[in-house]
């Protein structure tokens, strides 16, 4: 069998894939202070589907995707290997973060956020 193909560069066809943390909390030892806040992704579950648009710039180029859907989708039992493809039928972007319940013990959330977001500028 041949082994899916996933993600892809931007703005170079098929569906490029980003991640990235909706909140951080750590510790500075060194600082005897403790960091928390909002991450790159905080607001990407409130993403509008055919109505928000993403810009991103990539080698002075700016790339423009409308947001297609948003999902919350279960971080153990998910369909990934469809959502990250490469071959989506189309330019994508798929941006994943985290979403659901945080579990102390194991730091970790229980779903993620996922946004498909279709290339509507060229």
């Amino acid at each position: 069998s041949v082994a899916p193909h996933y993600g892809g560069m931007p703005g170079q066809g098929g569906n490029a894939v980003l991640s990235g943390h909706v909140d951080y909390s750590y510790k500075l030892p060194y600082a005897n202070a403790n960091c928390t806040g909002l991450a790159v992704f905080a607001l990407l579950r409130t993403a509008q589907p055919n109505s928000d648009q993403i810009q991103l710039t990539i080698d002075g180029r700016t790339l423009t995707y409308t947001v297609q859907w948003v999902r919350s989708i279960s971080a153990d039992h998910g369909n990934w290997g469809d959502l990250l493809a490469h071959d989506v039928g189309g330019e994508a972007l798929t941006i994943v973060t985290c979403d659901g319940d945080f579990n102390p013990a194991t730091q970790e959330y229980s779903n993620r956020t996922v946004v498909r977001a279709v290339r509507t500028a060229f």
